[in-house]
C-alpha cells in the first residue's frame, strides 16, 4: 500500500508511533494479519496482530450477507462492532428473518458473538 493511500481509522491505531503514514519515504504493506512498515535505509518494523478481522471489516461482512439473503430487507438492520461483538438491531416482519439474520452474522469469521435486539413486529393490512 503506498504511504499516501487513506487509512481507515482502525487501520491507523495499529501503525507504530512516530511513523507518518503520508511520509513519501515510507512504505506500508498491510495484510490480514500484520502491517510492515519500510523507511530509509534498512529500517523495518513488523508488528504482528490476530489474524481476525478489524471490525469494520466484520461488519461491511455481516451487511453484505444479510443483503444478498432476498428473504431479509437489509434497510431494516442496523448493524454496529465492537471488538467483533455484533449488534443487530431493527424490525423485521417474521420470526424466522430475525433468527436467519443471527445466524448469518454468526457464520462470519472475525465475529465474537451476536446480541439480536431486532423485534418481530408482523405488517398490518387494512
Amino acid at each position: 500500500m503506498k504511504a499516501n493511500s487513506k487509512f481507515h481509522p482502525d487501520i491507523k491505531k495499529m501503525i507504530p508511533w512516530g511513523v507518518n503514514p503520508n511520509d513519501k519515504n515510507i512504505n506500508l504493506e498491510i495484510t490480514n494479519n500484520h502491517i510492515k512498515y519500510s523507511g530509509s535505509g534498512n529500517r523495518e518494523i513488523q508488528i504482528i496482530g490476530n489474524t481476525k478481522k478489524v471490525d469494520f471489516e466484520v461488519k461491511k461482512s455481516v451487511s453484505n450477507i444479510i443483503k444478498w439473503n432476498s428473504s431479509i430487507d437489509e434497510s431494516k438492520i442496523k448493524i454496529t462492532v465492537e471488538d467483533g461483538w455484533i449488534t443487530l438491531e431493527g424490525k423485521v416482519d417474521q420470526e424466522f428473518k430475525r433468527t436467519k439474520a443471527e445466524l448469518l452474522a454468526k457464520d462470519i469469521n472475525g465475529v465474537n458473538g451476536v446480541t439480536n435486539l431486532i423485534i418481530v413486529s408482523p405488517e398490518r393490512h387494512s
